[in-house]
């Protein structure tokens, strides 16, 4: 029940636009960082609970705080800016994005770790897996192919050759 109430909480709040002016952005980023801290603490309840929902709950939040990122990310910079002016825009936002992301994963990890040390199955484990992937593709890359042995780039291997000879 715990959950679901965080869900509605999550589903019930509706933001505008992060846009420029500055101020609008700046009360944008700060209503948002305020609904986070309740919905954190909506979340982490389900956490403590414990159980699949526990594991789901950490899914949403990390989800709700990735996304945030992206949101922040689409942000444009005014259109009179120079190039170089766009690029320190741009550093300017992943200063705001970057600790965001490493804050979902660090919470997706945390939730895979839990499910594990506690031998709990939850259908958000998978979703969490994605998440993961999606977000650090250096770190964890994805498999390709059989068992992660082939690469898929668009041609067939070489008649004869190992990759070949595994992929047939």
């Amino acid at each position: 029940a715990q959950y679901q109430l965080s869900r509605m909480l999550e589903n019930s709040r509706k933001f505008e636009v992060l846009e420029l002016p500055e101020p609008i952005l700046k009360d944008g980023l700060e209503e948002r960082m305020n609904f986070l801290k309740k919905l954190r603490a909506s979340y982490l309840r389900s956490v403590e609970l414990g159980g699949p929902w526990g594991v789901a709950a950490l899914y949403q939040l990390g989800k709700w705080i990735a996304d945030l990122a992206d949101e922040i990310d689409r942000i444009h910079p005014p259109i009179s800016y120079e190039d170089d002016e766009k690029i320190k825009f741009r550093k300017t936002l992943l200063a705001f994005s970057g600790p965001l992301r490493a804050q979902a994963i660090q919470i997706w990890t945390d939730a895979t770790k839990r499910a594990r040390s506690k031998n709990i199955l939850s259908l958000a484990l998978p979703k969490i897996g994605n998440q993961i992937v999606q977000l650090n593709p250096k770190i964890f890359p994805l498999a390709q192919g059989f068992r992660g042995k082939l690469r898929l780039i668009g041609m067939m291997p070489k008649k004869g050759s190992s990759e070949y000879n595994l992929a047939m």
